[in-house]
């Protein structure tokens, strides 16, 4: 019978573009309820078996190493589609049932702290909230239809490149479908999230 391999337990820095994370489903799945005397809870909900991608794949993690503004052991929040047998390392994670995976840079879009910074977004990325607008009154609704269809968001937090030419709580108009939910357990809870890219902003409100 062949042993299985000691995973690595070193100083790794990612290479080109890349970002480790150490992470697990578990992490995910596990919520935190209140318990009598202010006491709290922690419960465990599978979400493997979910239909969407987004909520039975991991979308949040701790930092290997240093990011951006973020600091190692930070949570940071990714795309569900970034965590992969093949990006999969042997390197040792940050936690006992953590795995690390080497996990590209456009695909890390916040991190995430429980004190007054909340949500911050990384590179590209902002942090936004979608506008609902008036429905158009139609004799026949298309079939399949997304309910994040609109195009209008309003940008909460801009991202951290320069040259951008659009602040906080202003609205702007992006790309159809380029909007992504994050979906993660935040402070014990269920919580989801919404990323534009800057890329995919197509036009900004006039101010006043």
């Amino acid at each position: 019978m062949t042993k299985k391999q000691a995973p690595e337990n070193q100083n790794w820095q990612p290479y080109k573009g890349k970002v480790l994370i150490s992470c697990s489903m578990e992490d995910k799945s596990t919520h935190l309820l209140k318990a009598p005397k202010g006491k709290k809870t922690a419960i465990y909900i599978a979400k493997d078996f979910s239909w969407d991608g987004k909520v039975a794949k991991m979308t949040q993690g701790l930092l290997y190493n240093n990011y951006s503004i973020a600091k190692k052991g930070d949570m940071v929040l990714f795309h569900h589609n970034s965590c992969s047998n093949e990006n999969k390392t042997d390197i040792k994670g940050l936690k006992d049932h953590h795995s690390v995976y080497a996990v590209d840079e456009e695909m890390v879009f916040f991190a995430a702290y429980e004190d007054k910074r909340g949500i911050v977004p990384l590179g590209k990325h902002a942090l936004a909230e979608r506008i609902k607008l008036k429905e158009e009154k139609r004799i026949i609704q298309k079939p399949f239809e997304a309910a994040n269809s609109s195009t209008k968001i309003k940008i909460l937090k801009v991202p951290l490149i320069k040259d951008i030419k659009y602040k906080n709580n202003q609205n702007v108009f992006i790309l159809k479908f380029s909007d992504y939910e994050v979906n993660f357990v935040y402070k014990g809870k269920d919580t989801t999230v919404i990323r534009v890219d800057d890329n995919n902003i197509i036009a900004v409100e006039n101010e006043g």
